[in-house]
């Protein structure tokens, strides 16, 4: 899957690998996966520590600094849990109406008694920012997105027709769209290599022979470690 974001995947490969002193050929290194979709958020870190050489020191749920209330807390249910914003006197004492008391320890408690879909939607009609942290499952079938459209069917040959996430922003004279499916294997070797590299007839048969291309993966008979 290609980066968004590209302004901040480079220093990834330097702050993501690990490795530990051994043997040279016993040396190994770790990998953090799906760091990619953590570093957009991490951009202001990158560069202040950049600038300035002093590390960042997590912030936890105060990233809004100056809100009353803020924070992921668990509701009724498996590893439910609901983020919510309150930003001031006046919106602690319309979450104390809905809660039947003010701050953290009576909104606790009132979770308990209901899952995350379900307290979300309380408070959201009372004008509060609160949202639901949703499984897999549960983002596919959540009605705003399918309201927007952000689910879109993309037409594979071999992995058949499955729903694959759009795009999160609209532009009305450009507007985005999923023109084709994860290529398959080898699939434009011959557009690539003829096209757009010239190379062609012997040439690419000799590549083919000594393993340096091909038309199969090399481990389709079997793993190869």
């Amino acid at each position: 899957m290609p980066t968004r974001s590209p302004g901040t995947t480079p220093p990834s490969p330097s702050s993501r690998r690990c490795t530990h002193a051994g043997p040279p050929e016993r040396g190994s290194g770790s990998t953090w996966p799906l760091l990619e979709a953590v570093e957009p958020f991490l951009a202001q870190d990158f560069l202040r520590y950049s600038i300035t050489g002093e590390s960042p020191v997590p912030k936890g749920s105060q990233w809004g600094e100056g809100y009353v209330l803020q924070g992921a807390f668990p509701a009724a249910g498996k590893d439910c849990w609901l983020a919510v914003t309150i930003r001031d006197n006046a919106e602690l004492a319309r979450l104390a109406t809905i809660t039947g008391g003010a701050g953290e320890d009576a909104l606790r408690a009132w979770l308990i008694t209901r899952n995350h879909l379900v307290a979300a939607d309380e408070l959201q009609r009372a004008g509060l920012a609160a949202a639901p942290v949703m499984a897999n499952w549960e983002l596919f079938a959540d009605n705003h997105l399918n309201d927007r459209g952000y689910f879109v069917p993309v037409r594979h040959a071999l992995a058949g027709t499955r729903m694959f996430p759009g795009f999160a922003w609209r532009f009305d004279k450009t507007p985005a769209t999923i023109r084709r499916a994860a290529p398959m294997f080898a699939e434009h070797n011959g557009e690539v290599f003829s096209e757009l590299l010239g190379i062609s007839g012997d040439a690419l048969s000799a590549l083919v022979a000594e393993g340096i291309t091909g038309d199969r993966p090399i481990y389709a008979g079997g793993p190869a470690l």
